[in-house]
């Protein structure tokens, strides 16, 4: 799960604004918060997982967000990720 911050463009990245890079070009930096969440025994296909505002324990607040994704089988390969941009309201 990530969260939009603002960044400075140096070289092809976003990087995190210094006293040194804050005259560069402004930038959306995506800075993740929190550890990843799980789903086992889950059928091969197409999946839908409800998802109620909270990442963790933790409510999130008001705003934009993204989730990026990976499947994993048994042996242990993973998929492309996808990623899945949603907005939190009230």
């Amino acid at each position: 799960m990530q969260r939009p911050s603002t960044g400075r463009r140096v070289g092809k990245t976003c990087a995190r604004p210094t006293r040194a890079n804050r005259r560069r070009s402004a930038c959306t930096r995506w800075t993740g918060i929190g550890a990843t969440i799980t789903r086992r025994n889950l059928t091969a296909g197409p999946q839908t997982v409800r998802f109620t505002g909270r990442w963790g324990r933790t409510v999130l607040r008001a705003g934009r967000y993204r989730a990026r994704i990976t499947a994993t089988d048994g042996v242990g390969n993973t998929s492309k990720v996808a990623t899945a941009t949603f907005r939190v309201v009230g």
